[in-house]
């Protein structure tokens, strides 16, 4: 989901300074390690994972249905 919050501008140029500063607003609930869990699951290798598919997490009814890779 990380990368839904990616403008085109800053995905296109490989702005990691402005990407840190994306990040750091889901970094509260959403960790980039392997495996680490916070409020919510860890966001490693979310680019190409379903949605709503890590084994081991509750997740809302909506991001059941969104369906998305």
């Amino acid at each position: 989901m990380a990368a839904i919050f990616l403008s085109s501008a800053v995905y296109a140029g490989g702005d990691a300074a402005a990407g840190k500063m994306i990040f750091s607003k889901r970094a509260i609930c959403h960790s980039p390690q392997p495996g680490k869990t916070l409020l919510g699951p860890s966001l490693f290798g979310v680019v190409g994972r379903h949605s709503a598919s890590l084994p081991g997490f509750s997740y809302s009814e909506g991001m059941k249905k969104a369906d998305k890779t």
